[in-house]
């Protein structure tokens, strides 16, 4: 055991300091919004620590201890005089200083704390041996299941709740395996399209930059690697809060758009672009020659080389349904001044 936890991180803690961490005892015994918020997401940074917390939290779930135990006064002088013979015997003509004063009092917490925790630790085993005949339920810690989609690749599930998600390449999301009873939320990066079922939980879509709550709708997120977060929404009503503390509401086909700097704006958009990707349907929509260098990388997961100058002007529209990168690349070179070639993974676009 650790018994300087108050200079510890989470990320630090073992089973014994979360079950003596009164933050990490209280949201177990009585979560609220500010608690819940807080674990949530740090488990969802941290996932190695997800079966030691699940573990933990069973445990003072199933004991249901009280939140500290107290020492009598005979065994708090017990422990003082224990911490005085452990101290190294000093030269008789030595007086000692204030220092080793401090060192005492520092040890004496060490040893009350250790044996606070063996007492707690006895505690649990025998309550344990009177009751394990009895089979009891116990509640856990929602189990977060992560899905990765790699470029080159997209992926659609259901989750339990019967809502529907498309995940785009490059993509990662992570989602509890049984939502609990007051909310659905799930934690993206990158971009996927949702098809949420109409119940009475919210459903929740957490990003680094905005949270999008809904009932049931139909919507795309994406995130780009330039920082900029968009939300597109195709049916439903959706109420988005940013980390500044704006609340704003989206109506059908209606998309709000965020820069990196926490600006933002409403506008249209055409849904076959933005979410025309789930249904295999790559589009292009006056694209410059960086993005169209963009989204083939992403939709075929293959490194696309520039050459020659383009100008400021060149841009392509196209749309293609489950084609191959040849035929894309073909198609594209007929009707712009450029030429292709393709070798593997590595393609090359090159302006005449």
């Amino acid at each position: 055991m650790n018994l300087n936890i108050e200079n510890m991180k989470y990320d630090e803690y073992q089973l014994e300091d979360f079950l003596t961490d009164e933050f990490f005892i209280e949201w177990v015994k009585n979560p609220n919004e500010n608690n819940t918020h807080f674990w949530e997401r740090w488990i969802a940074e941290h996932s190695e620590k997800r079966e030691l917390v699940v573990q933990a939290s069973n445990w003072i779930k199933r004991f249901n201890y009280a939140n500290s135990v107290e020492l009598s006064d005979r065994d708090y002088v017990e422990i003082f005089e224990n911490v005085v013979r452990l101290e190294p015997k000093k030269d008789h003509n030595h007086i000692q200083s204030k220092q080793s004063i401090r060192t005492w009092f520092l040890s004496f917490r060490q040893v009350a704390a250790l044996l606070v925790f063996g007492l707690f630790i006895g505690w649990l085993w025998m309550d344990w041996g009177s009751s394990r005949q009895v089979p009891e339920k116990m509640e856990t810690v929602a189990e977060l299941v992560k899905r990765n989609t790699p470029l080159g690749a997209k992926s659609t599930f259901i989750l339990e709740d019967g809502s529907k998600i498309y995940l785009n390449a490059g993509s990662e999301i992570e989602f509890p395996k049984s939502f609990p009873k007051e909310e659905r939320k799930v934690y993206l990066k990158g971009e996927a399209f949702f098809e949420i079922k109409q119940e009475s939980r919210p459903f929740i879509v957490s990003t680094d930059q905005v949270e999008v709550k809904v009932l049931g709708t139909s919507f795309n997120v994406k995130e780009s690697s330039q920082g900029r977060l968009s939300v597109a929404l195709v049916s439903g009503k959706v109420k988005i809060n940013d980390r500044n503390g704006n609340q704003l509401m989206l109506e059908p086909n209606e998309m709000m758009t965020f820069t990196q700097q926490g600006e933002f704006f409403k506008s249209g958009f055409d849904p076959l672009e933005v979410a025309g990707w789930k249904d295999k349907m790559l589009v292009f929509k006056n694209s410059s020659i960086y993005q169209v260098k963009e989204k083939l990388e992403s939709w075929y997961g293959v490194k696309v080389n520039l050459r020659g100058i383009y100008p400021s002007t060149w841009a392509y529209s196209g749309v293609y349904q489950d084609e191959s990168l040849e035929n894309v690349l073909q198609g594209i070179s007929k009707t712009s001044s450029i030429q292709v070639t393709l070798e593997g993974k590595n393609a090359t676009i090159i302006h005449q």
